[in-house]
């Protein structure tokens, strides 16, 4: 089920991506310019999902983030959280991301990511805290100057009781200032 829902989820988000960036191009192509849009301080709010490449099992939940511009064009510093459920339980994750953006168009951006994770299990096989690494790709599309959306793919690595990686995705709606 969860599956599902994710595969919905990336396919409504992949439609509107794909109008965004055709109205943008038509926009341009008569002549129109995008505004570049520039944000100092970021907040989202989404849902996250998360596979285990060891058992493939799937993870799915909230996330919410809080973003700031720490070098312009340069450095973006981001404090994330999630919370997911799992098997007999749930897990709290914090990362600490630092970020450098990529202008890909007036209203998109790229960001690749790299930072501290840690993960709190509640309940779960085996509970407690534990340290791991997350690397993410960030795409934000702002079709407005300060509502948008991203897409986050990810990486992460976590010691807990042994090196567990996985790979995510978020959706998220942004608001940016």
């Amino acid at each position: 089920m969860t599956c599902l829902y994710t595969r919905t989820v990336l396919r409504a988000v992949a439609a509107l991506i794909g109008l965004l960036c055709a109205r943008e191009g038509r926009a341009e192509a008569q002549g129109v310019p995008s505004p570049e849009i520039e944000h100092r301080v970021v907040v989202g709010v989404g849902v996250v999902t998360d596979v285990e490449l060891s058992g493939g099992s799937v993870h799915g939940g909230g996330s919410l983030i809080v973003e700031v511009t720490a070098i312009d064009e340069w450095l973006e510093i981001e404090l994330g959280g999630a919370v997911l459920r799992e098997e007999g339980g749930g897990a709290m994750a914090i990362d600490l991301l630092f970020k450098k953006p990529f202008r890909l168009s007036p209203r998109t951006e790229l960001m690749v990511g790299l930072g501290p994770e840690m993960v709190s299990y509640v309940r779960a096989r085996s509970g407690g805290k534990f340290i791991g690494v997350e690397a993410v790709a960030d795409f934000m599309f702002w079709p407005t100057p300060r509502v948008g959306f991203g897409i986050e793919p990810s990486y992460e690595g976590t010691a807990r009781g042994g090196w567990e990686n996985g790979l995510g995705g978020t959706a998220s709606i942004i608001f940016g200032w």
